[in-house]
């Protein structure tokens, strides 16, 4: 574990044996990386924070999200959910050297059901870790889940405005472990999503099964993308060769 001095706020602990992730992009960009790291995802969701909201934010690694917003919005209320034992004791020492308050890190995944889960960690990649992506060339440990709703009752949630996941292919699960919250609270919601993988893993068909109406907005391009289409929409994206990206859901 290294450490990356923020001004004089405190310091961003990184994980200095990760040859992709975002502990990659802070060793070797330095403080640019802290503020910069996927810039425009951060941008998208800003307006919708602020001191004394509440942010959830689901795979947070090293939290490059949950340190930044809360540099801005001190009195911002986090709850950061980070399974894997580097990534967590990263950040965990991050929220120590900034000396922030209100943050509530906490060493279990989310997904549709509570109990403990393997966890297939990328000795490559410290952003790679997940649930369902075994491979010979990966670590396993196991970890403790949760779900949303049961995360939410359990700490007496009385409000969340929003919500980032990036939990390489399990966001479905997610969603589906937190219907009863998602319908009382209607967060801003930012996740990845993986073109290719609609059939396993399609986070806009489990939003419509709450029966609530949402709007779709593709970050990068801040392009609205009809419900009714979204399915046709991911093939062409994919077909024209992008993978995956990022997008917003706001309800209405």
């Amino acid at each position: 574990m290294s450490s990356l001095k923020i001004g004089d706020k405190g310091s961003c602990f990184y994980c200095a044996k990760d040859f992709t992730g975002p502990s990659f992009y802070v060793m070797f960009d330095g403080e640019k990386a802290f503020y910069q790291y996927e810039k425009i995802n951060k941008d998208s969701i800003e307006s919708f924070l602020g001191d004394e909201k509440v942010f959830f934010d689901i795979g947070a690694n090293i939290g490059l999200f949950s340190l930044y917003f809360k540099l801005i919005y001190p009195e911002l209320i986090v709850h950061a959910f980070e399974p894997e034992s580097i990534n967590h004791t990263c950040l965990q020492e991050s929220i120590k050297s900034f000396s922030m308050k209100n943050f509530h890190l906490n060493k279990i995944g989310l997904s549709d059901v509570s109990g403990s889960a393997q966890l297939y960690i990328d000795k490559m990649n410290m952003g790679g870790a997940s649930v369902n992506q075994a491979g010979a060339d990966r670590e396993l440990a196991e970890i403790k889940l949760s779900t949303l709703d049961d995360y939410v009752t359990n700490n007496n949630i009385q409000r969340i405005d929003v919500i980032k996941i990036d939990v390489e292919g399990i966001e479905e699960k997610i969603i589906k472990g937190g219907m009863n919250s998602l319908r009382r609270f209607k967060p801003v919601i930012i996740f990845e999503c993986m073109h290719a993988e609609l059939n396993e893993n399609n986070v806009i068909e489990a939003l419509s099964e709450l029966g609530e109406e949402f709007t779709i907005e593709q970050v990068m391009t801040q392009k609205q993308v009809p419900l009714s289409g979204f399915e046709d929409f991911a093939k062409k994206e994919f077909e024209s060769g992008l993978v995956g990206t990022e997008y917003l859901i706001r309800f209405k």
